[in-house]
């Protein structure tokens, strides 16, 4: 079973949405209280998840199959700031930046090849 086997199997755990919820209110994400958004954004994370179990890499440094399911959080967020910011108020575009700027920072093996980290 590879890494992103395991990252589906657990985004359809009551967990990954303890985790998610965790994660934005620590690193303080400005959509932190809204529910449905973290909602929606599990579903992303899922379907993220979904196709990187299908080949397609994500992230230029982590391979498919290595796709762990915090770098695909980042992802999602990554990617929904970055394909319409025009429709992102700027005040929360700033803290949503923050806050997968702060989630790299902290996390940096979660966006490392398996070899680099032995």
């Amino acid at each position: 079973m590879t890494i992103v086997d395991r990252a589906v199997d657990f985004s359809y755990m009551f967990e990954a949405e303890v985790l998610v919820e965790l994660m934005m209110r620590n690193w303080s994400h400005p959509r932190m209280g809204n529910r449905n958004y973290r909602n929606e954004l599990l579903e992303r994370v899922k379907e993220a998840l979904d196709q990187a179990q299908t080949g397609m890499q994500l992230l230029e440094e982590l391979p498919a199959v290595e796709t762990n399911f915090l770098a695909a959080v980042w992802y999602v967020e990554w990617m929904a700031l970055s394909s319409a910011p025009w429709e992102i108020p700027k005040e929360e575009i700033e803290g949503r930046t923050a806050w997968v700027e702060t989630v790299r920072r902290v996390l940096p093996s979660c966006f490392m090849r398996q070899d680099d980290l032995a």
